[in-house]
């Protein structure tokens, strides 16, 4: 445990170690903060292994990132109870923190390069099985082929620890995504991202790819209400036999400011998981408020 912390401080002070030096380049550069507190009637933990890219592109759901096919057999929930693919619930409540960094920068008219880093660590009040810490950094492109409509790429990296070493990883992958506006207020967002996570353990190895649509209304100049799904796929591939994990998520959030830096939001998220392995199906409802601020 002292490992896991240690790993989480080193991350922020690399957090603070970059931001003068996006700062001082030619370009924009923003810094964000979130503190969200969140209850989860059956903790899945499968949902959160990602942020979002760049600002929405990801998708709402913020739950822990237990391998739910491989932990939630019985016998390997927390505890050594059946987990929440079980009879027995895993209701908690749970407080999420995220911080990062982002630079986007003109290549030409229509192109910006954007460059991001981030870090995230989630606590579990009872099960303490499921926390983690994340820390991400992204590069990629972003492309406006009209006024309305946005491309982007990226190439990110990820590096991962949870209070089971076993589970510690190194993952890498990329993202595509495109977002229309249709009009002032209705957007439309749509991504796709494919990641390479290898484990301490190789059980907990897999490839995974992340399926996200999502729209939004700005209601007014300080809100915004949006709403989504999204879809995942792991496949653990050093498991005999090979196990498949999917996921759906459909999530609703509402945000609004409450200054010229600060905003608050309320979401709901409904998952259902399953795997390759009978008996292995789950539902969770997740309920969350957060704070925000945004430099």
């Amino acid at each position: 445990m002292q490992a896991f912390h240690a790993a989480r401080a080193a991350i922020f002070a690399s957090m603070l170690f970059f931001l003068p030096l996006l700062s001082a380049a030619r370009g924009e550069t923003t810094f964000g903060a979130e503190v969200r507190e969140s209850y989860e009637d059956n903790v899945i933990g499968l949902t959160a292994d990602k942020g979002s890219l760049f600002g929405g592109y990801g998708y709402s759901g913020g739950t822990g990132m237990m391998a739910f096919g491989m932990n939630n057999m019985p016998g390997q929930g927390p505890g050594g109870s059946g987990g929440s693919g079980g009879a027995t619930k895993l209701s908690d409540f749970s407080t999420h923190v995220t911080a990062n960094i982002g630079y986007a920068g003109d290549a030409s008219d229509h192109t910006s390069t954007l460059v991001e880093a981030e870090v995230t660590h989630a606590s579990y009040n009872k099960y303490s099985a499921f926390d983690f810490t994340i820390g991400t950094i992204s590069a990629g492109l972003s492309y406006d082929v009209t006024e309305s409509i946005t491309l982007r790429a990226a190439a990110l990296g990820r590096k991962k620890w949870y209070d089971d070493s076993q589970r510690n990883s190194v993952s890498y992958g990329g993202s595509l995504g495109i977002k229309e506006r249709l009009t002032e207020s209705f957007w439309l967002n749509q991504s796709w991202e494919i990641e390479q996570n290898t484990a301490s353990s190789s059980l907990y190895s897999y490839v995974g790819n992340f399926f996200t649509a999502s729209a939004g209304i700005d209601v007014t100049d300080d809100t915004t209400v949006s709403a989504g799904y999204t879809y995942i796929v792991k496949d653990f591939n050093k498991t005999t036999p090979s196990l498949r994990v999917t996921s759906q998520i459909a999530f609703l959030e509402w945000s609004t400011d409450i200054g010229d830096h600060w905003g608050v939001s309320a979401g709901y998220d409904h998952e259902w998981a399953d795997s390759n392995v009978p008996g292995t199906a789950a539902g969770n409802n997740i309920y969350s408020v957060g704070i925000r601020y945004d430099y």
